[in-house]
């Protein structure tokens, strides 16, 4: 099931753009599936958006 039909599931209108945002985070506290080709995913987002990600090393 998808995040965004088991949000909207839950409940069916969000009051404002912060609580669809914080719904969001929270779901994502639980996800536990490794991101494939996440090196390089994470490598263009550091080229992207330069400064604005942490200095962590790529899995």
């Amino acid at each position: 099931m998808t995040l965004k039909r088991k949000l909207n599931r839950q409940r069916s209108v969000f009051p404002s753009d912060t609580a669809l945002y914080l719904a969001t985070f929270e779901a994502t506290k639980k996800w536990t599936a490794t991101i494939r080709n996440w090196a390089q995913v994470y490598g263009e987002l550091s080229i992207m958006y330069e400064g604005r990600l942490p200095n962590v090393s790529a899995k």
